[in-house]
């Protein structure tokens, strides 16, 4: 079968099929080995790409180049995501009946009203660009509605957590199956496709310009992943991810020194054995909120909700904000007890999308 002749297939709804095919007539790298292709369910085309999905490949490679990224991803990154999956899986879990409730105080509403206010701008900036703004007084709407239903939230002794595990569907995949890699764009036709390619762990099979690149494609994952948690909790369904955009959007931060630290912690965090979920929790909302902090945050809302209109994006965005603000106020437990909830539930879910790309030690 040949690229071309990929491009035109249609594939069957399956997670995963496997098709005998060269490595050669599909990347065009001229090895003369045969991989088996991964790919997702689909009722789209598949465009074959040389490591490109939305032109994706290239930003890949030139960050790769950058030589300090370059050692966060393959001596920081890489080791830590190999004890992930372990890590998950020994998180002590213990199941509770009944969440803690609080009301917030006037001050404490002011306070989230305050960091609402201040992450206008960044929205603002990063919003659709077919119509104008909404005013003032449609805006002061919204951000009154993102408190009150942070509020019911927090008072609500139960947890559903079923919108956070809709989400988890939303994302991409990616995995290595034979030699080949595979991520699939799930909002549409693009795909990263690289051969010869090796699970995170193995020894480097690829060429020193894409070794890197499925680890950046986890973390990106990741980030989506611990996001769509959030917003479950929030009671916000996301989108099909679009991995081309929200992987733009993303990969820039990866330049700064802080983000690099954020993201080992963040790691280090969810694969120790010794972590409780509660700890895990934490980490997530600190990296969360240096996400927000460093404008990255802003910029995946944008790529997420790209079709949604002005009254929609804000309303997602600002709501997300208001649960990320709640973590430096007394309500702070209370926020950490919920996505512990949820992130307990979430586990089989997230340590299977590890698995797909990574060989435990």
């Amino acid at each position: 079968m040949t690229a071309s002749e990929i491009e035109r297939q249609k594939f069957t709804r399956r997670d995963v099929i496997k098709l005998g095919l060269p490595v050669a007539s599909l990347l065009w790298l001229g090895t003369g080995s045969t991989a088996t292709a991964a790919v997702q369910r689909t009722h789209r085309h598949i465009r074959a790409f040389l490591g490109d999905a939305d032109d994706l490949g290239p930003e890949l490679r030139a960050l790769l180049r950058d030589r300090e990224v370059r050692r966060f991803i393959l001596k920081e990154a890489k080791p830590l995501l190999r004890e992930l999956a372990e890590g998950l899986e020994t998180t002590q879990v213990s199941p509770t009946d009944q969440l803690p409730i609080g009301i917030l105080t006037d001050q404490e509403r002011e306070n989230v009203r305050t960091q609402l206010v201040d992450s206008l701008p960044a929205l603002l900036a990063d919003g659709p660009t077919d119509e104008p703004a909404p005013d003032d007084r449609t805006i002061r709407s919204i951000i009154d509605n993102a408190i009150e239903e942070m509020q019911g939230i927090l008072c609500a002794p139960k947890l559903d957590t079923h919108i956070a595990l809709i989400n988890q569907g939303q994302d991409f995949r990616a995995s290595v199956v034979d030699n080949l890699f595979i991520a699939l764009d799930q909002r549409g036709p693009g795909a990263i496709l690289i051969a010869p390619a090796q699970l995170i762990g193995q020894e480097p099979a690829q060429d020193a310009g894409t070794e890197g690149i499925e680890v950046i494609v986890l973390l990106i994952s990741l980030v989506i992943e611990l996001l769509g948690l959030v917003a479950g909790l929030a009671g916000l369904t996301l989108p099909k991810v679009p991995l081309g955009p929200v992987a733009k959007a993303l990969l820039p931060h990866l330049k700064s020194p802080t983000v690099r630290t954020a993201i080992t912690v963040l790691l280090a965090t969810l694969a120790s054995k010794t972590a409780t979920i509660a700890q895990k929790a934490e980490a997530v909302f600190r990296f969360l909120t240096l996400l927000a902090a460093a404008g990255a945050l802003s910029r995946l809302v944008a790529e997420l909700v790209r079709d949604l209109g002005w009254t929609d994006y804000l309303a997602i965005g600002l709501r997300l904000i208001a649960f990320i603000a709640t973590f430096f106020i007394s309500a702070g437990t209370l926020t950490i007890a919920r996505i512990a909830a949820v992130l307990a539930t979430s586990l089989f879910e997230i340590i299977s999308k590890v698995d797909d790309l990574v060989e435990r030690k």
